[in-house]
């Protein structure tokens, strides 16, 4: 136990990320607001001002979840276990054909037929594609 301190509520406290003397809160006419525009950019609050579609975020995550499970399972079979990594915003970016050309590209070790996962995995894209179009 600490010996010789006290609760001092009128005592002045400075606080290092301000910069600036605040008073406790019995005394509310002396006190300073932060002033964030004042602030470097590195020390403001950062604040998430999108707004995200959660049943879109869920659809998204289930299909992560389905192409990673499909990844293992073509990789099942083989010796070294060095699964590839699809990125599907990468992926998203691209045509048809070349979402195609890419995924044969990345699972050209595949020791299991990939062509029924390639195409699964284009329509599906293709649905998440479709659902992320902003309506009018």
């Amino acid at each position: 136990m600490l010996r010789g301190l006290r609760y001092n509520p009128d005592k002045k406290v400075h606080w290092a990320s301000e910069k600036r003397r605040r008073t406790s809160s019995t005394d509310s006419e002396s006190k300073t607001h932060l002033d964030i525009s004042k602030l470097p950019r590195s020390r403001r609050p950062s604040r998430l001002t999108v707004k995200y579609d959660r049943s879109h975020l869920q659809r998204w995550l289930e299909m992560e979840q389905w192409v990673d499970a499909q990844v293992q399972e073509l990789f099942q079979g083989q010796e070294t276990p060095s699964e590839p990594e699809i990125d599907l915003e990468a992926l998203m970016e691209l045509s048809t054909e070349e979402q195609r050309t890419h995924l044969e590209a990345i699972l050209q070790d595949c020791p299991s037929d990939r062509e029924p996962f390639i195409s699964e995995l284009l329509s599906q894209l293709k649905r998440l594609r479709r659902l992320s179009r902003p309506s009018k």
